[in-house]
């Protein structure tokens, strides 16, 4: 009763539904993940959206058995035809562990292939978009919750947002780069 706030969810769904609608050719898709604590809970929520989809092929870069060097090396054999949704690659199988925009850097620098993600970060610097988590929306919802308990409301009147917007976002040099 003395909790309320706003649930970051991430729309697995809604960014791979977009990047088979912008390559349709495709015959796979590829996601990237480490062993990270939120990288495997995404992955679980991308497992088992593919799962419901079984026409939708994919294969995991997974940095849990592969170092980052050998993950550099795979997306130089993936097709520029066919998507990369970006969900988590901070540390490899050797605990190896790069920042969000070294990691970045570094994926965009060996593939030619369009890179989604499910985060705002990473926009203009290679990201081509997805529905994304919208972190103003978030900020913005969780302010009028503090308004009201700043107001005086109660908190166990005030309930938890589970559904906050998320957004479809892009890059206009990537759309342009990829037509």
């Amino acid at each position: 009763p003395m909790l309320t706030g706003v649930v970051e969810n991430v729309a697995i769904g809604g960014t791979v539904q977009l990047m088979k609608q912008l390559f349709p050719k495709s015959k796979m898709i590829y996601a990237i993940c480490d062993g990270t604590v939120t990288g495997l809970a995404n992955y679980n929520i991308f497992y088992l959206y593919m799962k419901q989809h079984p026409k939708i092929k994919y294969q995991l870069l997974d940095l849990q058995k592969m170092t980052f060097k050998q993950l550099f090396s795979k997306l130089h054999d993936i097709p520029s035809s066919n998507p990369i949704l970006l969900i988590s690659a901070y540390t490899d199988k050797e605990k190896k562990i790069f920042s969000f925009n070294k990691s970045l850097h570094f994926i965009t620098q060996n593939t030619s292939a369009p890179l989604f993600h499910l985060w705002y970060p990473g926009i203009g610097d290679g990201i081509l978009g997805g529905m994304m988590t919208s972190h103003y929306d978030q900020g913005y919802i969780a302010g009028k919750i503090a308004m009201n308990i700043l107001k005086g409301m109660p908190i166990k009147y005030i309930k938890n947002i589970f559904s906050c917007p998320n957004r479809y976002i892009f890059d206009y040099r990537q759309i342009q780069h990829f037509h």
